[in-house]
């Protein structure tokens, strides 16, 4: 999607899954030329070949051309290119390849990212709600494809949704609640709305706002894996939810009915082992919510892994052992609520974000020698505040309680812990000497994901909803608030490379990985080669690439952003 411009333990199960060669070992080439109907050269095509188990995609220059190194075998190479028709062929490749495509213009709504759709909609109570509900697993480009849909058939839809796929979160919605969403799901996606109505006429594309590739893009090369789990599907059944990287490996955890397993590539030579982690099952539906959710590597190799199974006293952590294979599970007598998202502290252990708490917020602290939890709550305000996410997601006359669900989570230099609300869009910091805690206020902040502490210990901070990056100076406890350049993109992950002061972001919505340079305070915008993927968490590999997952498509990528945007990376 591009702008196109003139300038366990030892007996568990586990699967292995062998991918032909490692990243260093392609020495052929399929090159060409794009251009369109009159032969005019096309600059920022993406132009991707792909096999079933793997994928490399760059991106055309000025001149129209474009190559892609490749090792033997049979490959679909195809062109994606906004305002244009794609095209595919399939190849074999047993030398180099010269493959040329000529474009020919095309114009509708499936070339539309999820925050170009978005861009569609008005902002009222009721595009507020279903921004707030629905983008949260997917965006708007799942809910066009079932555009025409009337309020009685949407609510009939949604406890069909997820089935064989992921935990059943709509059961709970109240009744009051999922007939409102009906409502205004029809009103902005039914028979008679504006643009997606079966009579609608489509928006013109003057009407979508999408910023020109930048010339720094032209140099990057993506690559993308396919998980194990599900790919024989034509569905896949693995959500890959987050990626964390070490000198040899990018761990994955996957969320799904069938999956719940910890993934593990290694980057060499490509190759795949899944393993299961312990199932937990819901006792209404019997299917397995274990939900493995976001991990961290440890100070001596171990993969950790929260489980953000709520409602039930079971394992909130699991331990992977990469030289042996055991996983071992961790309880936290009495605590019910999911542990959500871990980061390590100087001393090695873990501090954890914990999802639906009522009343107060919460995080957890994980002695790793001693394989012991310990709780620290904070006050909290008693009601959501206006235009905060959990107050988009409210219903007239309905009796939800106000949770408190802790986000993301970092440590700074100071040890200070630090802490944000999806619901609330608020920061937290937590002194644990003391017990004394902070909240920052940042300014019209829906709701935030991603957050990430820089060197000098100041905060980036994700506003999603209003489809900005947040920045707080620990100095002068001032707030910035920086806006992505494609309208209705929506920051996730955030990590910083502290060698080159580059923060990097995963776009939920616009469908890219964006770096920003807080030097220029320029944003580059790097679409990704699937769409839609909804990345989530992200990280920065030690050689300077970028590692996403995509969790809509059941695989996990890597973006090397080329000559001159990366070097050697430090966290």
């Amino acid at each position: 999607m591009t702008s196109i411009g003139s300038k366990g333990c030892p007996c568990l199960l586990f699967l292995l899954f062998f991918v032909s060669s490692g990243l260093s070992a392609a020495d052929l080439t399929i090159h060409g030329r794009v251009t369109d109907n009159s032969g005019k050269p096309l600059r920022g095509v993406e132009v991707k070949a792909a096999t079933k188990e793997k994928s490399i995609s760059r991106f055309t220059q000025p001149d129209g051309r474009y190559e892609l190194s490749v090792s033997p075998g049979s490959y679909l190479v195809s062109t994606d290119a906004f305002g244009y028709a794609g095209k595919r062929e399939n190849v074999s490749v047993s030398q180099a390849q010269e493959l040329n495509f000529t474009l020919t213009p095309k114009w509708d709504l499936g070339q539309l990212s999820g925050a170009e759709l978005e861009q569609l909609i008005p902002d009222d109570a009721s595009a507020r709600l279903i921004k707030a509900t629905c983008i949260d697993c997917h965006d708007f480009n799942v809910v066009e494809k079932r555009r025409g849909f009337t309020a009685s058939e949407w609510t009939a839809f949604i406890p069909e949704m997820t089935r064989e796929k992921r935990p059943e979160f709509w059961r709970a919605y109240t009744p009051l609640k999922m007939n409102a969403l009906g409502v205004a799901l029809e009103k902005y996606f039914g028979p008679d709305s504006t643009y997606f109505g079966p009579d609608a006429q489509p928006p013109t594309r003057e009407q979508v706002k999408r910023p020109e590739l930048s010339d720094a893009v032209l140099s990057a090369t993506f690559r993308e894996y396919t998980i194990p789990t599900g790919a024989e599907s034509d569905r896949p059944e693995s959500f890959p939810h987050s990626v964390e990287v070490d000198q040899r490996d990018a761990w994955v955890a996957e969320v799904g009915y069938h999956a719940e397993k910890i993934g593990r590539l290694d980057i060499e030579t490509e190759k795949f082992t899944e393993y299961p982690v312990p199932i937990i099952y819901d006792p209404v539906t019997k299917r397995p919510i274990s939900n493995p959710h976001t991990g961290v590597i440890g100070k001596d190799g171990r993969i950790w892994e929260t489980m953000a199974t709520a409602g039930l006293d079971v394992p909130k952590l699991i331990s992977l052992d990469p030289q042996t294979g055991n996983l071992k599970p961790y309880t936290f007598p009495g605590k019910q609520q999911g542990a959500h998202t871990p980061v390590l502290d100087q001393a090695g252990n873990l501090w954890i974000t914990t999802n639906g708490v009522q009343g107060h917020g919460e995080v957890w602290l994980f002695d790793v020698k001693k394989e012991q939890f310990k709780a620290y709550d904070f006050p909290t305000p008693a009601e959501y505040p206006k235009d905060s996410d959990g107050d988009w997601r409210r219903v007239p006359g309905d009796t939800e309680h106000t949770t408190y669900a802790t986000y993301h989570i970092g440590v700074d230099s100071k040890g200070k812990v630090w802490a944000n609300s999806m619901q609330m869009g608020i920061l937290v910091r937590i002194d644990p000497a003391t017990g004394e805690t902070k909240e920052y206020f940042p300014p019209d902040c829906t709701g935030s994901r991603g957050l990430a502490i820089d060197q000098q210990d100041n905060v980036w901070f994700s506003d999603f909803f209003h489809h900005r990056l947040g920045f707080l100076d620990i100095k002068t406890g001032a707030f910035k608030m920086y806006r992505l350049p494609t309208p209705g993109a929506s920051v996730y992950g955030i990590v910083q490379d502290r060698k080159t002061g580059y923060v990097w972001l995963a776009d939920f919505t616009g469908n890219h990985i964006t770096r920003f340079d807080p030097r220029t305070e320029q944003f580059t915008e790097y679409p990704l080669p699937s769409r839609p993927s909804y990345p989530r968490f992200i990280d920065l590999a030690p050689d300077g690439r970028i590692w996403f997952t995509e969790y809509w498509n059941g695989k996990i990528g890597v973006l090397d952003p080329g000559p001159g945007a990366k070097q050697s990376a430090s966290r």
